[in-house]
């Protein structure tokens, strides 16, 4: 089986990914946080609805943003285990040649 893999970047770009899904979360945290300051100088029937429709999408953003990061993360393990994989049948096929050249050898 033939693959070309760029190892490298396939594992920069999933590292990439969950380090980008952190600085979110910690955004949409900072987000939560100012929630809580305009619940605390806003009290009206309006306040209550818009603050928690802000939070139930803030939540719902970070649950996706979760799936991100598993992305993320599958991405660096790829390209480990295909690296992993390719180095293995390098080895055996190096294995293999030098086996046959020193028998090659040893015959003569």
């Amino acid at each position: 089986m033939y693959f070309c893999v760029d190892y490298e970047n396939l594992s920069k770009t999933g590292h990439s990914f969950q380090s980008k899904t952190f600085e979110l979360d910690t955004l949409y945290l900072d987000i939560l946080k100012i929630c809580k300051e305009i619940d605390e100088n806003w009290k009206t029937e309006d306040s209550t609805v818009y603050l928690g429709r802000m939070e139930k999408f803030i939540n719902e953003t970070l649950d996706r943003n979760e799936v991100l990061h598993t992305c993320g993360n599958t991405l660096s393990k790829i390209a480990f285990l295909y690296n992993v994989q390719d180095n293995k049948w390098a080895n055996e096929l190096m294995k293999s040649e030098l086996m046959t050249k020193r028998d090659d050898l040893s015959e003569r």
